[in-house]
């Protein structure tokens, strides 16, 4: 929690750098391509060790995870491919886990351990040598779930479509709706099978409620699991570190919000799901990032050692980032050769008549031609 908090500080006052004193030098080079960059480079994954900590997750996501030692967001995440795939098969997208290939040869430098680390969520990371990429599919943007879902902007749909083509295209366009509506029933019957629906619900209400304090007293699971009704009061108090006992108001405020998670899933709401789909993608998204970034860092090196940047710069491959006082002139250095080739028409023929001549062949024309051009190419 220290380390990720000391990382979060400096991220901050990287980002403030990045986007002002940077942002306008960057974008002469690159116009407007920036953002994706600074979306990777500030992925809230690249603060953490462990992609898999209650702490982590509770702040920026959904509490995946049953229990504090293992996640099951692999399991979430197939099953969601597979509803999609099931209620959507004209949606094509590839998923996110994927399979090693037999041929296929795989990364071979982890510097930071990060492709380690998503190793169980994304699956091994191949070699993509010379060229990094990565693919992104409807699954891995938020805000498609939000416009997907947003029920006020589907009626409104199904009445522009009614006005423009007709009747018949407007029953079409509903019997689509049915089938978004189909895939949130089967999503939510999965959920409820899991018992994670209600633990999902409970982690959202952690996430409103989670803090500094409360960080320092329990583990977010263990609020999560009392919010969904999985521990009673009791022994919810009796697992908080340091024997620490909660006021009056702190008792109310907790018994209120797992009274808010009862009801909440009673309703059996849809917005509950569509939340859930947000932070999902989300989560997905991120973590592609992540993987990218991690190839990235595992293709650059500092040097320090001066044989190390000796044979750096003479390759080309250094990139020097001096501070104000440490920029000198740099020597002038060959980095291409170039060979320029020059004959006489007929110098077979001249060079026979100054030998017979007893005339030195090579004086004459250094004289007469090569030094008239070695004094043009020096110029």
């Amino acid at each position: 929690m220290i380390l990720y908090a000391i990382h979060r500080h400096f991220f901050v006052l990287l980002r403030q750098i990045e986007t002002k004193n940077l942002q306008a030098l960057r974008r002469q080079y690159l116009g407007g391509k920036d953002s994706i960059f600074l979306e990777i480079l500030f992925n809230p994954m690249l603060l953490s060790a462990n992609l898999d900590s209650g702490n982590f997750l509770i702040e920026r996501y959904l509490l995946w995870n049953k229990s504090r030692d293992e996640s099951d967001f692999p399991e979430i995440n197939a099953a969601v491919e597979s509803i999609f795939q099931e209620i959507l098969p004209e949606v094509s997208f590839s998923p996110l886990y994927e399979e090693k290939e037999s041929s296929a040869q795989l990364e071979i430098y982890d510097e930071l351990a990060g492709l380690a680390a998503a190793k169980h969520l994304l699956g091994p990371s191949k070699d993509m040598k010379n060229i990094i990429s990565e693919s992104f599919s409807c699954q891995d943007h938020p805000d498609n779930f939000e416009y997907l879902f947003n029920k006020n902007q589907l009626d409104e749909l199904v009445r522009t479509v009614k006005q423009e083509h007709g009747f018949k295209a407007g029953r079409k366009t509903r019997g689509s709706i049915k089938r978004l509506n189909k895939l949130l029933k089967k999503l939510q019957k999965f959920l409820e099978k899991e018992k994670l629906l209600v633990q999902l619900t409970a982690s959202h209400h952690t996430h409103k409620m989670w803090s500094r304090h409360l960080a320092q007293i329990m583990d977010p699971l263990t609020l999560c699991r009392y919010l969904s009704g999985e521990l009673p009061f009791k022994d919810f108090q009796k697992r908080l570190n340091r024997e620490y006992s909660f006021s009056s108001a702190e008792v109310k405020s907790l018994k209120q919000a797992a009274k808010d998670v009862k009801e909440e899933v009673s309703k059996h709401s849809f917005e509950i799901l569509i939340k859930f789909l947000s932070v999902f993608a989300q989560y997905r998204l991120h973590l592609k990032y992540y993987r990218f970034a991690h190839r990235v860092f595992n293709r650059i090196s500092i040097q320090t050692e001066e044989e190390n940047l000796r044979l750096s710069s003479q390759a080309g491959t250094l990139y020097q980032l001096p501070m104000a006082r440490e920029v000198t002139d740099d020597d002038k250095r060959i980095v291409h050769h170039s060979i320029l080739k020059a004959d006489v028409r007929g110098s077979t023929t001249v060079t026979d008549e100054l030998e017979k001549k007893d005339l030195n062949p090579a004086s004459y024309f250094s004289l007469r031609f090569f030094s008239p051009i070695n004094k043009v190419l020096s110029l």
